[in-house]
């Protein structure tokens, strides 16, 4: 072996083994990277102010939620339903959509009362917040909020009378089963007047609510 043959055996040697140590560099200097651009995961306290920052405004939701639909449901069952005919599910259903115009309308307020609360920030960033453990965090928050604030809207429940537009119905109906007994009545028998006359047992009274056949 000539020295020339040596000397290229040599150098490729040397040239192998730059490439080789430039390769590694390379591949640390890509994982050093990754590490660099891998977030670092929540603590568990820092997943408990996310639920918790996410739950509070949803308290508030619900029980407005709640509340209006209640009401605005109670008082168009009471003031429409009975004169119009509308069954209690309507009367909710339109109840449900005065209750979703006041939460868009409320959502500024709600907001607002819930800044002033002083709420600890978790001081995660965009990409920890993204992550599963926080999305899952912030899922189950919202829902314990959402459920809270809407068992405290029904507390209204307490001080409305539930069976006032049932009694009304109810009264519409016999006051309607009374006439046509009455006109039906006088049709049969050619009678020109007719009254039909209950007896109230409890109190000794005898009262009269339609009668037919008088003037005035």
């Amino acid at each position: 072996m000539n020295c020339t043959h040596i000397l290229s055996c040599a150098s490729s040697k040397v040239g192998y083994g730059r490439i080789i140590g430039s390769g590694r560099l390379r591949l640390l200097s890509s994982k050093s990277k990754l590490k660099q651009n891998a977030e670092v995961s929540p603590t568990n306290s820092q997943l408990k102010i996310v639920a918790l920052r996410y739950g509070i405004p949803m308290i508030g939701f619900g029980f407005i939620d709640n509340l209006v639909m209640i009401t605005a449901g109670d008082l168009i069952d009471q003031q429409f339903g009975v004169t119009l005919g509308l069954s209690t599910l309507t009367a909710a259903g339109l109840g449900q959509c005065v209750s979703d115009v006041s939460g868009c309308l409320s959502g500024g307020l709600v907001d607002g009362l819930c800044s002033k609360l002083k709420i600890p920030h978790h001081h995660l960033t965009e990409k920890q917040l993204d992550m599963r453990i926080s999305r899952v965090y912030r899922t189950v928050g919202c829902c314990v909020g959402v459920l809270a604030g809407c068992l405290l809207g029904m507390s209204c429940l307490l001080f409305i009378d539930t069976d006032a537009a049932e009694r009304a119905r109810r009264a519409k109906e016999l006051e309607s089963i009374f006439i046509n007994t009455v006109h039906q009545g006088r049709t049969r028998f050619g009678a020109e007047r007719a009254t039909l006359y209950l007896l109230d047992e409890r109190n000794k009274e005898i009262w009269s609510q339609v009668a037919t056949g008088e003037k005035g």
